[in-house]
């Protein structure tokens, strides 16, 4: 993942949250995993992903340097962003809102096309995830939208979007073409488009397509599967935060550092980031929680 631009003390709940339906799914993929090494696939990047079924399931694993931090933060009351940390700076990475909008920057090679620039009705791609996210863009005519503008890349990068925006899904190219997402679609680091010869993250890309096409109901032990099946736990770009959104509920599910025990819940209605197993939580701000301190209220 690539990000741009912008820049509580723990009380016990006790309510039994969405997420909990991980833990009986955790516990039985533990026991059959049981002595084995752990699925990786790829060593750099990220994947999303999503699938329209009776409900929306929208995924993502964040996968990024060691030396690099993250934040989730909440942007506006009904924004969720996660950001990261480069160069003593915070950029934003993807986020989601109460809407039920989705949108993200991944890395991908350059065709030497959308490259920066400035002009009437271009946008770049940090402008763009903030209109998507800030509900600035007309749900029913995102197509017209993408139509009349042209996106482009921020200075010195490259990158594509997976966007869900008024129940609909689309992956956005700069430089390339848009392309509308039917029943689900899979995102890494090659472009979906252009035919190249260095698909970088097609392991990835490809075990999420299998996962999703074998599986006879869609729910949430499918994307919980997807999500493992395709983290990264060695190499260079480790996977640091995954997330599973469900927009009807507007509840996030998210664990971090691929660790089952560091599993926590967030709800647009109450703005809380709760500790599944330890019912700690703290208030999401703008100033946001840092990754350290999500990994603390889970013990």
């Amino acid at each position: 993942v690539l990000g741009f631009a912008l820049m509580g003390g723990g009380n016990v709940v006790r309510r039994r949250p969405l997420a909990a339906s991980f833990i009986p799914h955790i516990q039985r993929k533990h026991a059959r995993a049981s002595g084995r090494r752990a699925h990786n696939i790829g060593v750099s990047m990220c994947t999303s992903f999503v699938i329209f079924g009776e409900e929306t399931y929208i995924g993502m694993n964040f996968d990024i340097l060691d030396c690099e931090g993250f934040k989730v933060v909440q942007r506006a009351e009904d924004q969720l962003v996660v950001m990261i940390k480069r160069n003593d700076n915070w950029y934003d990475t993807f986020g989601f809102n109460e809407n039920g909008n989705f949108c993200n920057m991944l890395m991908v090679t350059s065709n030497g096309k959308g490259l920066y620039k400035r002009g009437k009705n271009v946008i770049h791609m940090t402008k763009f995830l903030e209109q998507v996210l800030g509900n600035r863009i007309a749900e029913s005519n995102f197509s017209d939208y993408l139509e009349t503008n042209e996106i482009v890349n921020v200075p010195q990068n490259s990158v594509h979007s997976m966007v869900v925006i008024g129940g609909k899904g689309f992956i956005v190219e700069p430089g390339r073409r848009n392309i509308e997402i039917k029943k689900y679609g899979v995102l890494t680091n090659f472009s979906i488009s252009d035919d190249e010869k260095n698909k970088v993250g097609i392991e990835r890309y490809n075990v999420a397509m299998e996962t999703i096409a074998k599986s006879k109901k869609y729910n949430v032990d499918v994307a919980y599967e997807i999500l493992k099946k395709t983290q990264q736990i060695s190499g260079d770009y480790k996977t640091k935060l995954s997330m599973i959104f469900i927009p009807t509920n507007g509840v996030i599910c998210l664990y971090v550092n691929g660790n089952d025990k560091a599993l926590l819940e967030y709800e647009f209605k109450h703005k809380y980031v709760t500790a599944i197993n330890t019912g700690k939580r703290i208030k999401l701000t703008k100033s946001g929680i840092i990754d350290k301190d999500l990994l603390e209220i889970c013990v």
